[in-house]
């Protein structure tokens, strides 16, 4: 392929058509981070009802955000940036936790307690760098998704 041409050709397998009604740029945010997000929380099969804890609001943690509010599921939205954190709130997050915190989990859990809720949460990792490092932690029946991670990745009960 030529970088430095004004066109080139390339197979269409991997493309999709866009249908009229969608712009380029809702197109591809649909096709990358909107898209990974709906995958994940399909994945943990939230419900509306349930409470999901969304670990990073980038691009993809906001459009988990959006789409899990939109489901009707309470959602919890950690990032270390509280301009993010404010973007989740308007995007629907019910609650949001500074990252930073020593025990974003903890604190979520001794919060969800004093409501007296029972903690029901899946939790979906959009961004690894704002959960513990390399370890998913497990509530009892949550079911993690992790998103854009590599290498490998453990989870404890």
């Amino acid at each position: 392929m030529a970088g430095m041409r004004s066109t080139c050709w390339h197979r269409c397998r991997p493309l999709v058509p866009l249908p009229d009604a969608l712009s380029f740029e809702t197109g591809a945010a649909i096709s990358c981070g909107t898209g990974t997000a709906y995958g994940a929380l399909k994945r943990v099969n939230l419900q509306g009802g349930e409470t999901i804890a969304i670990f990073g609001q980038g691009p993809v943690g906001l459009s988990a955000t959006q789409l899990a509010a939109a489901m009707g599921a309470r959602v919890i939205a950690l990032d270390i940036s509280a301009e993010r954190r404010q973007l989740a709130r308007e995007f629907g997050a019910h609650e949001v936790i500074d990252a930073r915190s020593n025990d974003p989990v903890a604190a979520h859990s001794r919060s969800h307690a004093r409501r007296g809720r029972t903690q029901d949460a899946r939790h979906v990792r959009a961004r690894p760098r704002h959960a513990p490092p390399r370890c998913v932690p497990r509530a009892h029946g949550a079911r993690p998704a992790i998103v854009g991670e590599r290498g490998q990745v453990h989870a404890r009960r």
